[in-house]
This record gives structure tokens, sequence and C-alpha cells, in this order.
């Protein structure tokens, strides 16, 4: 999915409907739950869609901690960004991939999907910004250099 970490962590299992989840709410830097989203704005209370992985993973979820209102707590409390990120780590490590924050894979993901055929102004409703440029900041070139090298012989000779 392409949240922000506080947006991800302010889930509750209410928020899901079917084949989308609610983004209605966040955690502060205080790790405090707050009732609206990041930056005040209309454009982040949005629907996010689930795909299969992402459900299954929720899934898994959901049956470690039945009983919990919030997807992502422990202990009563919302989990800390960087008790997320060392567990994120961790899994980077066990996968033998490159370690990238939280933030980083937001990056990604809108990079990625831009790359697949994802429109600016689709990844702007999904990100939550309230502007293209904001949105156009987050799409990163991630076409290896090889690639791009031949694309330039192909078109140019």
């Amino acid at each position: 999915m392409i949240l922000r970490i506080g947006e991800l962590k302010g889930l509750k299992w209410s928020d899901i409907n079917g084949e989308f989840i609610h983004i209605q709410r966040f955690v502060n830097n205080e790790n405090e739950i707050v009732e609206d989203i990041k930056g005040h704005q209309k454009e982040g209370k949005r629907y996010m869609p689930l795909t299969p992985s992402a459900k299954a993973i929720l899934e898994k979820i959901r049956q470690k901690k039945p009983d919990s209102e919030h997807i992502f707590i422990r202990d009563a409390q919302p989990l800390a960004t960087v008790t997320f990120n060392r567990h994120l780590k961790k899994c980077c490590e066990k996968l033998g991939i490159d370690y990238r924050s939280s933030r980083k894979i937001r990056f990604s993901t809108a990079s990625i999907m831009y790359d697949n055929g994802a429109k600016v102004t689709e990844l702007n409703q999904l990100l939550g910004h309230t502007t293209l440029q904001m949105t156009n900041h987050y799409l990163r070139n991630i076409t290896p250099a090889d690639e791009t090298a031949e694309k330039m012989r192909t078109i140019f000779g």
C-alpha cells in the first residue's frame, strides 16, 4: 500500500470495506491517534484499494490479534515508527534485499506504479496529496541505467 506510516499505524479493522480501506486518521509524532488526516486536507481522507496480497497480510495480522480495534497496535499503544522500521529492516535482511524506510517505500511504490502506467492524477489521489506538484516530487527514476541507455540507442540510433 502507498500510505504514510502514521496513516498505516492509525488503521482500524472497521476501516476495511470489501476491496477498499478507508484512510481517515493518523498517528502523530507523539504517537497519539488523531481522528483526522495529516495536513487536515479533505484529499487526505480517501479510499485505498486492497490488493490480494495486502488482504492476505491483513488476515494473518487479524488471526494474531482478533480482539484488537486497531490493526497495528501493541499493549494498547500504536507501534512507534522506529519500532515499525526496525521490524521492516529485519524483514529486508531476511529477504536479502536493501533496506528502505517506510517513507522511502512510499516514494518507491509511487514510482513503480508510475513506471507501470499509473497516471499522476491517480497517484495524487492514492497518496492523498493536494497538488500534482507534490506527487511529482515523489516520482523517482527507477529504470536501470543500462535500460535507459538501450532506449537512447533505439530512439537516436
